[in-house]
């Protein structure tokens, strides 16, 4: 039985994420976590002899264990579970098997987060930076002139701006020109048009 609601939940939970469909990955990992440790309890137990609840416990290490598994969280992951369950002792094993999944998983392969934002083409900043790179600043990369909008504008002042330019987003100065913020080209649209 525990076998049968592992494959369901696991046939469904790579089926949805295959899809453009928005599922979660977080509650069917804890329901398959569940029932492979569950499972795992029950063949232990019947090698050796358990408390009453050593199958309950299993489940709730085992879902930790997949969780951390395929999303890398660790520590977070730990103190959620145990703050859900509200078994403290249970958070040695859940560590133990946190940062156990997290190694094995970080060997096969990438987070399925980091995995899905490639797919997605998602742009990240990488946390490698090049030695030349450290020393440039913001104003190596603006476009010049600056266009700034002062912190009391006139609509017909910024329906200029926006037509005129095609910046994303535009400093806020006041009148000694200095930046108090930074609004964008949606926010400013949004609000010409409201």
């Amino acid at each position: 039985m525990t076998l049968t609601y592992f494959l369901y939940w696991y046939i469904t939970t790579v089926t949805t994420y295959g899809v453009s469909v928005p599922s979660g990955l977080f509650f069917p990992g804890i329901l398959i976590g569940c029932s492979l440790g569950h499972f795992v309890g029950n063949k232990v137990s019947t090698f050796a002899t358990l408390e009453e609840n050593a199958s309950q416990t299993y489940a709730i290490v085992g879902s930790a264990a997949v969780l951390s598994g395929y999303t890398r969280l660790s520590f977070c992951l730990a103190v959620i579970l145990m703050e859900t369950t509200e078994e403290v002792n249970l958070f040695i094993p859940m560590i133990v098997s946190v940062l156990f999944a997290r190694g094995l998983g970080a060997l096969i392969s990438r987070s399925l987060y980091k995995n899905h934002t490639l797919i997605k083409h998602m742009p990240l900043v990488s946390d490698k930076v090049k030695d030349r790179a450290k020393s440039w600043l913001a104003r190596d990369f603006m476009i010049k002139p600056v266009v700034t909008l002062q912190m009391f504008e006139s609509v017909g002042k910024v329906i200029e701006i926006l037509n005129t330019t095609s910046h994303n987003g535009f400093p806020v100065v006041d009148r000694t020109n200095r930046v108090i913020g930074m609004i964008s080209r949606n926010h400013l649209i949004i609000l010409i048009k409201n």
